[in-house]
């Protein structure tokens, strides 16, 4: 079965692009900006929780680990064809992040 919800033959990225980052406690913060899907571009506020920030002791490389939660609503984005997967039109989503700097 194929799903064409998300348009992907013509949009075939998702993006974000931050707008404002700010920060609400010690290791927690929103980051603020456009989130595009099939074409449409919508504001997303992001939940973010700083994790760790580690240095390896096998190179010295330095990793940092976030975490961050957010909601959309599919009709937002014209997202349709969902109903027959049980899905929204309120997602939650969450995103987990590790970056190594070398």
């Amino acid at each position: 079965m194929k799903f064409g919800f998300l348009k992907g033959e013509k949009f075939p990225k998702i993006t974000f692009a931050s707008t404002r980052v700010e920060k609400t406690s010690e290791n927690e913060g929103k980051i603020i900006g456009d989130l595009t899907i099939a074409g449409t571009t919508k504001p997303v506020t992001l939940d973010v929780i700083f994790n760790a920030a580690k240095v390896s002791p096998f190179d010295g490389s330095l990793t940092v680990g976030f975490s961050a939660t957010g909601a959309l609503n599919t009709d937002d984005f014209r997202i349709k064809g969902l109903k027959p997967l049980n899905i929204g039109p309120e997602v939650d989503f969450r995103i987990e992040v590790e970056a190594t700097k070398q």
